[in-house]
């Protein structure tokens, strides 16, 4: 999760049109108005449970809508206040706004996008792209958008694809398509990739998207640093050479951004940037989509380097499962829990697929030479849970089209002159 780029801190929400008063009559009436709202939302709310609760109706436990480490989780506690700091972390799943872990995100004009460390436009972003997306709430489910930033953790070529199409060794990586989709059937070795993935505690990565890219030499792979060496730097189990001084200060551990070219002798890094999470400010509230374990402390840690804290006792997670976590920043990278959703959220809110028709198609290149010594394959690395999901209807952001308004032509009304014809004499 590379740190979005500074923005100006006193950005406020759009500006919002000026509030007339209303008379004391008009007020009378919102008032009686008001107060029978209030009475219908309550009875709404005592026959509604709220999402954290099991269905069976007891607060917190392990049910259809997830595990609590309190009860209400988010929607009893009321911690997403409006104008409250919000940091959302996963999967985009839809346009219209920027719909990431079920908030929709509202956008305009001064929406900051980076991908990939570069400037880019919200028309650039995709369904399936992992976001970070940092703004304020404005309602328990939605929010405003002051920043979107994208990071393909893998850029590469591919070496090999398996006869099902889902998953492949890309830079190295294994890669196992989310919810059993084929997303690399229509690729074949060499071609070259941007990969929108999460990383398991096993090693492998669990993709939501696969892009073909135009055929080129360059690498990028961001993940832990797993040795060093004079001259050698290996990434995530992946090898490459490095000039004398980009390793200075690198350590084994540390989670960086490394980037490059793909030679006939192998990768050739050319930078290599530390890239740790940090997801906000001490008190923003978060919601992050990963594959979380549970470690012999008792926190609940991703192969990222994010850890959360104050889970419900007895909750053992293996890291093999797609986890949302709600809760407040108490560092950048360390999260107080609030609430956890473990049960099918792949299918639960996310409305596009990980790929559209042309998003993943054959290489226009031969295959390149080895250029990368990874981790052998594991031989049985499980695949993520999850349904099958169906190819969106739009994988891009929506446009709205001004109705422009022919405008009406008066046509004149002409009368037709009267001609007289001569009589003969």
């Amino acid at each position: 999760m590379k740190p979005a780029p500074k923005t100006n801190p006193d950005m406020a929400l759009p500006p919002q049109p000026p509030v007339q008063r209303p008379g004391r009559a008009a007020r009378g009436r919102a008032a009686a108005l008001l107060g029978l709202a209030v009475a219908v939302f309550s009875l709404c709310a005592a026959a509604t449970p709220a999402r954290a609760q099991a269905s069976g109706g007891e607060p917190g436990g392990i049910g259809g809508t997830g595990v609590s480490s309190g009860p209400g989780g988010i929607g009893g506690t009321g911690i997403a206040r409006p104008g409250m700091p919000i940091t959302g972390y996963g999967p985009i799943q839809a346009f219209g706004s920027v719909f990431v872990n079920g908030r929709e995100y509202a956008l305009n004009g001064r929406t900051l996008v980076v991908i990939d460390g570069a400037p880019a436009t919200v028309s650039s972003l995709r369904v399936g792209e992992t976001a970070e997306v940092k703004g304020v709430v404005t309602t328990p489910r939605s929010g405003y958008a002051r920043e979107i930033t994208v990071v393909h953790p893998i850029i590469g070529p591919v070496s090999h694809i398996a006869a099902d199409g889902r998953s492949a060794i890309v830079l190295g990586q294994h890669v196992v398509a989310a919810h059993r989709q084929a997303l690399f059937s229509g690729l074949r070795a060499g071609a070259l990739v941007a990969v929108s993935a999460l990383p398991r505690p096993s090693g492998d990565w669990v993709a939501q998207r696969v892009t073909s890219l135009p055929p080129g030499n360059r690498f990028q792979l961001a993940a832990e640093v797993t040795s060093l060496a004079p001259g050698r730097l290996a990434v995530a189990g992946t090898s490459m050479q490095a000039p004398p001084g980009l390793t200075a200060g690198l350590a084994p551990g540390e989670r960086v951004i490394v980037s490059g070219t793909i030679t006939p002798q192998g990768l050739l890094a050319a930078a290599a940037t530390p890239a740790p999470v940090a997801l906000g400010a001490p008190g923003t509230l978060v919601e992050v989509r990963g594959y979380f374990q549970t470690s012999a402390k008792g926190q609940l840690v991703t192969a990222d380097g994010l850890a959360a804290s104050g889970a419900p006792a007895g909750l053992d997670l293996n890291g093999q499962h797609l986890v949302e976590i709600q809760g407040e920043l108490t560092a950048a990278d360390s999260i107080a829990i609030d609430q956890i959703d473990t049960e099918m959220l792949d299918a639960e809110d996310l409305i596009g697929a990980p790929a559209r028709a042309g998003s993943v198609g054959p290489a226009a290149s031969s295959p390149p030479e080895e250029t990368s010594a990874g981790a052998a394959p594991k031989s049985a690395i499980s695949e993520p849970d999850g349904a099958l999901e169906t190819a969106p209807a739009h994988d891009l952001p929506e446009v709205e089209t001004p109705e422009v308004e022919s405008p009406e032509i008066e046509t004149p009304d002409l009368e037709a002159p009267e001609i007289e014809t001569p009589s003969k004499d």
